[in-house]
């Protein structure tokens, strides 16, 4: 039986089943629809008997609106009518159950016909070769027959039986296969046992007759289109350099016989894609490879022939797998896919390991990557000048050629370069994965996304455990370094990627929820390290100078010469990376309100910019004043310079705030943020914060100015005055804008310096500045009650027409 009158009859027999489901269908269908009529029949007789018994005049029950004019109801049916309609019903019964038995018939059929040319063929042929060893071994037993006669008989048997099958193969294709596997597999059996136990053959006519034996099985394989017989062959062959071994260790010998065989599976596969074929071959080559190298592998003695060898072997199954695709033109299904990604990672592997192990190669690396994925992109080339290829397997090839090129940079570069190359290669897979659209590629950029992410917060942690050593050996400072230049292109990287997945003319591959959470990793990701650059810069240019300040300090205590630095230096560095992160966000407040217009962007805006306000009211602040400090005190002039900038520095750091809180009112008059909540809140909260911002950075000038004119042991009670003041000035703008938040934040501030005053101030102070500070407070609050009093009416009114406050 030909493989195409098997897969005939299998469709056959498929037909079959679906004939007997539609027919059972059909028979509940009826069965059912007979059952209702027959049901409303009785109940329609059983209502028209009990009218027509209480009225003898009621007419019939209406027909049914589908036949009026037909309608007879069925206990007024006619003979002859119900006669027909019975001989209707027994003739489709009688179909449906001649129908039934024909299927139940022809199940059987194919159960019989599957034992009687199938089963009981191969079982057959199984108890027929054991016949004959059994046989051979009885007249070996009683001594009838000397060796030369045994094997000879052997071969008699073999033949007889392959001459026997060719003889039958016009008529009894499938028979006739079954007679030739086992004849094949007689004479290997036979072969083996002359040069094993008797010594009849050397080792090379025996390996001679195995591989003519293997060649025939091939050849028959092919000729019948039987899988059975080229896996006997199969069999064969790979056991041919096992059974006949003499321990000699002739590896060479062994490999090129294992590519011989390879070779004719795929010459066979290239007319037969007989996949358990391909994967025997597959699974036993790689084993035998991958066995040998662990038992016998001895790099000095063996590195050429196993580097050798793996190539081929790789390229005879990379062959053999694309050939059949070439020639067919079918789709790569899954395991096609995996079986390729696992030859080329197997042959990749095996490389790695030799070159990585053998003295002087280790440079070669990264070229043996790119070697890889030149052979996969010479053969994705070929396959798109092949019109009957599919265009997934090109994409597979070329995804195997992406993947290489990635390996291959952490394999022979480092640091920096890793990550310049990975980015470069995301952004160019997903622009052509989501214009053209290639849906392979932009699956396979998301992964490298992550890799040029991990390499550049990698060559961040790296920075930051070199910057000391090369900043304080550098003769002038580095601008444009190694990170700088990797950080910048990741950032035009990932902004190309984000405009491009922003594009609504281009259809993701990924959900659209998944879509969106892309768009704002890439833009956050992009933001955060476009940030971290130039902060990065800053901080880095200022410890160049404080290490070019370093001179060397005599101490008296032992002698000896310590280092010193300008530690000035470090509080303008503060200072500067807080004023570039005001300018960095005001700069983004612009572009989101002119561009982007994004909810999302204006939250995180406005909370970094709370953050940002937070550090220098806090830390900021502290700084300046500790460089007003070393200003005043002017230590170690003569090594490090204390100019007037120590104290400049302040309003220009004022002049950022000043940016930042008109990127906030801004922000509060935006359209599409208009929703989320209340002009009268959005007031409220802003001026609430320029209020305490105002009340932080207006106490510190006060104690600039203080310093600066030799009052600074009187800062208690200039504080607490002004705070009076700015209360008294809070409350009078609160009557008059009728802000009540100003008023309570009036009245709290004048709790807090009346605490201030009695537990921290009082302390200290002599009685004339006891008498000031009282005085002075107590004519502020005055003041402020004598307002409210005033201006009662209007504050009230204020109230009433608010509402809530």
């Amino acid at each position: 039986m030909t493989e195409n009158q098997e897969q005939i009859e299998r469709l056959q027999t498929r037909l079959d089943r679906l004939v007997k489901t539609q027919i059972d269908f059909q028979k509940e269908v009826s069965f059912i629809h007979s059952e209702l009529d027959r049901l409303r029949s009785v109940k329609a007789d059983i209502a028209f008997s009990t009218k027509r018994a209480e009225n003898p005049a009621e007419p019939p029950p209406n027909p049914p609106l589908e036949e009026p004019s037909k309608y007879v109801p069925p206990s007024f049916t006619r003979p002859a009518e119900r006669a027909r309609s019975s001989g209707y019903a027994e003739r489709k019964t009688s179909e449906f159950s001649a129908k039934l038995d024909s299927i139940a018939d022809s199940a059987r059929a194919n159960l019989e016909k599957f034992i009687g040319e199938n089963l009981l063929s191969k079982v057959g042929i199984i108890i027929l070769v054991l016949g004959v060893a059994i046989g051979a071994k009885y007249a070996i037993d009683q001594g009838w027959i000397s060796p030369t006669m045994r094997i000879v008989f052997g071969y008699v048997c073999g033949f007889a039986l392959a001459g026997f099958a060719v003889r039958l193969k016009p008529k009894y294709p499938g028979f006739s296969a079954l007679l030739l596997s086992g004849g094949v597999v007689i004479m290997y059996f036979i072969t083996y046992f002359a040069y094993s136990l008797y010594h009849l053959f050397n080792q090379v006519s025996a390996f001679t007759l195995m591989f003519m034996f293997t060649a025939f099985a091939v050849a028959a394989a092919i000729n019948y289109s039987r899988q059975i017989i080229a896996h006997l062959g199969l069999v064969g062959a790979y056991a041919i350099p096992f059974l006949l071994s003499d321990n000699s260790e002739n590896y060479p010998f062994l490999f090129t016989y294992i590519a011989i065989i390879n070779t004719g599976i795929l010459a066979v596969s290239l007319n037969r894609y007989w996949k358990p074929l391909f994967y025997t071959s597959f699974v036993v080559t790689w084993a035998t490879f991958y066995v040998w190298y662990l038992d016998k592998f001895v790099d000095a003695n063996h590195f050429g022939l196993a580097l050798t060898f793996a190539g081929i072997y790789f390229l005879i199954f990379y062959v053999t797998f694309i050939g059949y695709k070439f020639r067919s033109g079918q789709n790569v299904a899954v395991e096609n896919v995996a079986l390729i990604m696992a030859n080329s990672f197997i042959f990749y592997s095996v490389g790695y390991l030799l070159l990585d192990q053998h003295p002087g190669y280790e440079s070669y690396l990264g070229l043996f990557t790119i070697g890889n994925a030149a052979i996969h992109l010479v053969f994705g080339f070929v396959a798109n000048r092949i019109k009957t290829v599919s265009i997934d397997f090109i994409y597979l090839l070329g995804a195997l050629v992406l993947t290489f090129i990635t390996i291959s940079i952490p394999v022979q570069f480092d640091g920096y370069n890793i990550t310049l190359v990975w980015t470069a290669e995301a952004a160019l897979l997903f622009v052509i994965g989501r214009t053209k659209p290639i849906e392979l590629y932009e699956y396979f950029s998301y992964p490298l996304i992550g890799l040029a992410s991990l390499g550049l917060l990698t060559n961040f942690g790296q920075s930051l455990f070199t910057r000391d050593q090369v900043l304080a050996t550098a003769s002038q400072f580095p601008f444009f370094d190694s990170f700088f230049i990797t950080s910048l292109f990741y950032v035009v990287a990932f902004t190309l990627i984000y405009l491009v997945n922003r594009n609504e003319r281009y259809q993701s591959a990924l959900h659209e929820n998944v879509r969106m959470l892309v768009k704002f990793s890439v833009a956050a990701a992009a933001t955060i390290v476009l940030y971290n650059a130039f902060r990065g810069q800053i901080g880095d240019y200022f410890d160049f100078l404080r290490f070019k300040t370093a001179v060397g300090l005599e101490t008296t205590a032992y002698g000896a010469t310590a280092t010193a630095m300008d530690g000035d230096l470090t509080s303008f560095s503060i200072l500067w990376q807080i004023n570039y992160t005001m300018l960095f966000l005001s700069v983004m407040a612009v572009l989101n309100i002119a561009w982007f217009r994004s909810v999302f962007l204006s939250a995180v805006n406005l909370a970094l910019n709370l953050l940002v306000l937070l550090v220098f009211t806090s830390a900021g602040l502290l700084t300046l004043s500790e460089l007003r400090e070393s200003y005043l005190l002017q230590s170690n002039a003569e090594y490090f310079q204390h100019g007037i900038f120590h104290i400049g520095i302040r309003y220009v750091s004022f002049v950022f705030v000043a940016a930042i809180f008109v990127s906030i009112y801004r922000y509060l008059k935006q359209p599409f943020l208009a929703g989320y909540a209340t002009a009268q809140k959005k007031r409220v909260l802003f001026e609430m914060l320029l209020t305490i911002t105002l009340l932080f950075i207006l106490s510190s000038e006060l104690l600039n100015v203080m310093d600066l004119s030799g009052q600074k042991g009187s800062y208690k009670l200039a504080l607490s005055i002004f705070w009076g003041i700015y209360s008294l000035v809070l409350v009078s703008f609160g009557i008059y804008f009728g802000g009540k938040h100003l008023r309570i934040s009036s009245i709290v501030l004048f709790g807090i310096t009346l605490v201030k005053l009695f537990l921290y101030d009082i302390e200290n102070l002599n009685t004339l500045s006891k008498t000031a500070v009282f005085v002075s407070l107590g004519v502020l609050m005055l003041i402020v009650s004598f307002l409210y009093h005033k201006y009662k009416a209007l504050i009230f009114k204020a109230v009433d027409e608010v509402g809530n406050e």
